[in-house]
């Protein structure tokens, strides 16, 4: 896991793209709110 590494060294830090994952934002959002929504 190439991002603990990341992680532990503070001299990374300014080189760290926390976006790795280029999902839509409403794939898992949308998901979650309306879970959400009808577990109340």
């Amino acid at each position: 896991m190439p991002a603990v590494a990341y992680s532990s060294n503070p001299d990374a830090k300014s080189d760290l793209q926390r976006n790795l994952a280029d999902y839509h934002p409403t794939v898992w959002g949308e998901y979650f709110l309306q879970y959400a929504s009808e577990s109340m």
